[in-house]
């Protein structure tokens, strides 16, 4: 009877066992991130998240879900990217991230249940989005003071930067405590940005669409038309944005950010070249990077090499906040 007891008891502790590590391995599956309320829903119930709504530095209401460990050493404020954009689609970092941080996320100015307008504001993207992330900041320092690390993906990144010169220029990085930005997948600028952008989501939507055509149908068709975009876009984008240009390009602004910065970015990324995250790199004065050489795909690096990508993260969060 007793070994009967201790066979029974390693039966339920190997399906408990299980059914945590299927549970974590949904925060990598993209058809679960792709469907927001049910990954907010997981992430209340199942990870003790809290949601609520805080307000921008520029008075617009932002949902978030926020997650409270105890001892934890820093709190990590998470940005994704363009679009879609939700905070539930970048859930994946909760299985990725160090224990013994917080974790906070949150939907942008016209994204998923926050307040603002979306694609009637497009002509002025990049002017004010960081002070949703300026509003993150204060209102997580209210919270907890433990020291902050900012993380942006895609469009986040960018927007996060934008942040710390904002922060460094009112010399707010000590008050609020901010050690170091993860910048993956990022750019440099609205302007620079949009011709690949465009031409590169053409290219997956039209290999999706005529997937079963023959290759060579294919590429008459699908590589005239990204060309044509590749020349057209940036000329109206010229017209569109250059009055913003100085608003929203980093570079020269960049060499001002005094904390760490660990630049992710992929070799053959199409639709945000690396060329100008290297430029930014080389005039960031704490700079650390990891160029992936491998295939991956823009702003997925977390989920298509999970593995290195938990231990860099792990890495620099060590460095900027020691345990």
């Amino acid at each position: 009877m007793k070994y009967l007891r201790i066979m029974m008891l390693s039966l339920f502790v190997g399906c408990m066992a299980l059914t945590a590590s299927d549970h974590l391995h949904s925060y990598f599956d993209t058809k679960f991130l792709s469907q927001p309320l049910l990954v907010r829903q997981q992430l209340i119930e199942k990870e003790g998240f809290t949601e609520g709504f805080l307000t921008s530095s520029d008075g617009i209401a932002l949902h978030y879900l926020w997650l409270v460990r105890p001892n934890a050493r820093c709190s990590i404020i998470c940005s994704s990217g363009f679009w879609p954009g939700l905070k539930e689609g970048i859930a994946t970092l909760y299985a990725l991230f160090p224990d013994d941080c917080n974790i906070f996320f949150f939907d942008a100015r016209g994204h998923g249940a926050s307040e603002g307008v979306f694609w009637r504001s497009l002509l002025n993207y990049g002017v004010c989005e960081y002070k949703d992330i300026e509003g993150a900041i204060e209102w997580v320092h209210g919270q907890s003071q433990q020291p902050i690390v900012l993380f942006g993906l895609c469009a986040g990144a960018f927007h996060a930067a934008h942040a710390l010169i904002s922060m460094e220029r009112k010399q707010l990085i000590e008050t609020y405590a901010i050690r170091g930005l993860i910048f993956d997948s990022g750019w440099g600028s609205v302007n620079s940005v949009v011709p690949t952008a465009f031409s590169g989501e053409w290219k997956k939507r039209m290999r999706k669409m005529t997937r079963s055509w023959p290759k060579a149908l294919q590429s008459s068709i699908i590589s005239p038309v990204s060309m044509g975009i590749k020349i057209t876009t940036p000329l109206l984008m010229r017209v569109c944005l250059s009055k913003k240009t100085r608003h929203t390009n980093l570079l020269p602004k960049i060499q001002t950010i005094t904390t760490p910065v660990l630049y992710i970015h992929a070799e053959d990324d199409s639709f945000a070249v690396i060329k100008p995250v290297k430029q930014l790199a080389r005039k960031t004065q704490q700079a650390q990077v990891w160029w992936i050489t491998e295939s991956s795909t823009h702003a997925c690096h977390h989920i298509k090499h999970a593995h290195r990508y938990k231990q860099t993260i792990k890495k620099f969060i060590d460095a900027v906040v020691p345990a």
